[in-house]
């Protein structure tokens, strides 16, 4: 049986733009020197994934990057993702998932994620009642707005494109991971059929919360 494993990379350590009250990864900031940069530098990020696809023996190779706030690192810095994965995976296939607040995703992000065939997690607790109470900036704001925006991009994308079939590149999934339980009305929502059939690249799916209601979470 083919050598497989799974790690999940932080490429930009703590930092984040939100403060979520519950987090306990924000003070793993305080381990750095002051004003330090979180950003895996180049060399260590090619050295990651070369090390990652050689370790493995199987003929897909699955990355999965979270943070603090991924798309902190902006979209050049993942095009290098990839660039590095194509070079060093010996011509597998190979898989990306990113874990996201949503807060900054634009169209460039979304079409990146689209083109790339990226499985995009997008943190969300619930109803805004919920998700306010938690989620929060740095300036102590709410954030549900920002995040549903998030989501509703790939739909504006989805419309306005007119992509031939033979040149539309593979479908993105992007999930919504909740606190809260699966009878929760914002997953009825995220469930609906105005999602999968308004926009069909990205399909929309809420997974189920794997989160002991004990625990704390960095997402």
């Amino acid at each position: 049986m083919p050598d497989s494993f799974h790690v999940m990379a932080k490429p930009v350590g703590p930092a984040c733009n939100l403060d979520c009250t519950y987090c306990y990864y924000l003070e793993k900031e305080h381990l750095f020197p002051k004003g330090g940069n979180f950003r895996m530098k180049p060399d260590m990020l090619e050295s990651y994934i070369r090390q990652y696809c050689a370790s493995q023996s199987s003929p897909e190779i699955v990355f999965t990057w979270q943070g603090g706030e991924p798309t902190l690192l902006g979209v050049e810095y993942f095009r290098s993702i990839v660039d590095l994965e194509k070079k060093h995976a010996g011509g597998r296939v190979v898989h990306n998932a990113v874990q996201t607040n949503g807060t900054l995703l634009d169209n460039e992000w979304c079409r990146f994620f689209r083109e790339h065939n990226f499985l995009v997690g997008l943190s969300i607790d619930g109803p805004r009642t919920l998700h306010d109470t938690y989620r929060l900036d740095k300036g102590h704001k709410p954030t549900f707005d920002r995040v549903m925006r998030g989501l509703d991009l790939p739909k504006s994308i989805r419309s306005n494109s007119t992509r031939s079939p033979s040149s539309a590149p593979a479908t993105s999934n992007i999930r919504s991971k909740s606190m809260t339980s699966s009878a929760n009305p914002a997953l009825d929502t995220f469930n609906s059929s105005r999602w999968s059939s308004a926009c069909r690249r990205p399909v929309f799916r809420a997974s189920p919360n794997r989160r002991n209601q004990a625990g704390r979470h960095p997402r």
